[in-house]
């Protein structure tokens, strides 16, 4: 991943698969899949994120998300939000999810919409293209991320068969495939699976090889791989490997011949973002495989991203449990130099916030507790004299536990009144 800051935008230029682990960046957005490589067929949008900002932005939903419609990084097409039970088959994007850790913000989003990159790259197999995306917040500044797509030729170089790509997997778009509402054909890309429920019209694999019905080598195709996993390229419980799955290859562009998987039942896993992964297959009229015309299933990056769910996503603990004040006690009335102390499961960190002001920090011991004695404050909170008293008065602040990584608790407030 490289990022370059310009005009008041941070632009990122990310892989199609790699999702980081590290604490995110302030204004930045955090990839978590993709359509990512699709054929000339099926130039459409896919693109599912996490967009970082200060807790107290938010998107600009007037002006809409815009992305490069041509992959040139001319920002021409806007898509505008939608709930989820209302995306349709245009340029849109849905909020999954919103969440305030410390002092940052994360919104879990998911965009879709047409685009333009559908020119045959004979005598090349395929070509790629950075899909610029711009996302505005309240304030006026921009956060920029483009991902990869790698477009893959749906035509014959030349008419020849033995000149066409390797087979390849449709991206399901509008209603070709049928599929029921929310997202008609697209809608197994961005599914929120609160109870980890998938139905069974939302994953579609429709297999195609042009060489079907030639004399080419590796002119057959009846299966391919998939699994699911996470946004790290982990494996889900329910497929630990690649699955083979039997499919009816065409060489045609209709769609008849799709396999729509079942529903599936990931209530066992871990709360999350997962994507569906197909890698195609072919051999020749003899049968067995050509592995110089399939795709390599042990290799992650060859997949095709077909598909995405969030999985009970409202159950996800982005950072160690919020720390617990065990002094003052709410609402209680102290001294003038009240004493803090707690304690933070899993955090190395706390922070303590009046004002919206940092105040001060202190190290967790190994047993999880934390305590503040009367010079370790970084900013004295409205203190007297120069001897650690507070002002009289009522007083609320905010304590936020970090982890190792830097990852933020949500907060714990306590009030109390200094007398």
């Amino acid at each position: 991943m490289s990022t370059a800051l310009a005009a008041g935008s941070l632009t990122m230029a990310v892989s199609p698969i790699a999702m980081a682990e590290a604490p995110a960046a302030e204004n930045s957005i955090t990839p978590l899949g993709s359509g990512n490589r699709f054929a000339t067929w099926d130039s459409e949008l896919r693109f599912d994120g996490i967009l970082n900002v200060p807790k107290d932005r938010s998107i600009n939903k007037a002006a809409g998300i815009k992305y490069s419609h041509y992959g040139n990084g001319t920002l021409n097409y806007t898509a505008y939000e939608k709930e989820p039970t209302a995306l349709g088959v245009g340029e849109e994007y849905m909020i999954v999810d919103t969440k305030t850790v410390g002092d940052r913000k994360q919104i879990t989003f998911h965009l879709r919409g047409d685009l333009n990159v559908d020119a045959n790259a004979c005598p090349d197999p395929s070509k790629k293209y950075q899909i610029k995306i711009q996302v505005p917040l309240d304030n006026g500044d921009k956060v920029e991320i483009s991902p990869e797509v790698d477009v893959v030729n749906g035509d014959r170089c030349g008419g020849d068969p033995a000149g066409t790509s390797k087979p390849f997997v449709r991206l399901p778009y509008d209603t070709h495939w049928g599929g029921a509402a929310p997202g008609y054909s697209q809608g197994g890309f961005g599914y929120i699976a609160a109870d980890g429920q998938i139905p069974g019209d939302k994953f579609i694999i429709d297999l195609v090889n042009r060489r079907i019905g030639s004399q080419a080598a590796c002119n057959a195709s009846d299966h391919v791989y998939y699994q699911i996993v996470d946004a790290q390229g982990r494996p889900s419980k329910k497929t630990p490997e690649p699955v083979r799955q039997a499919v009816k290859g065409h060489a045609g562009s209709g769609t008849g011949d799709r396999f729509v998987l079942p529903a599936m039942d990931l209530s066992g896993e871990d709360p999350g973002y997962y994507k569906f992964l197909v890698w195609p297959q072919a051999g020749d009229g003899s049968g067995g495989n050509n592995q110089a015309c399939s795709y390599d299933r042990t290799d992650k990056a060859q997949a095709f991203q077909v598909g995405s769910t969030f999985v009970k996503y409202g159950e996800i603990q982005h950072g160690p449990a919020a720390p617990v004040i065990q002094t003052p006690v709410n609402d209680s009335t102290t001294g003038l130099v009240p004493k803090f102390s707690g304690t933070a499961a899993g955090a190395t960190l706390v922070r303590v916030y009046e004002d919206g002001k940092e105040i001060g920090n202190r190290s967790v011991g190994t047993d999880g507790y934390w305590a503040w004695g009367l010079n370790d404050w970084t900013v004295p909170p409205k203190l007297r004299y120069g001897k650690g008293e507070w002002e009289p008065g009522r007083h609320t602040v905010e304590i936020v536990a970090e982890d190792a990584d830097g990852n933020a608790s949500e907060k714990s407030t306590v009030s109390f009144t200094v007398a």
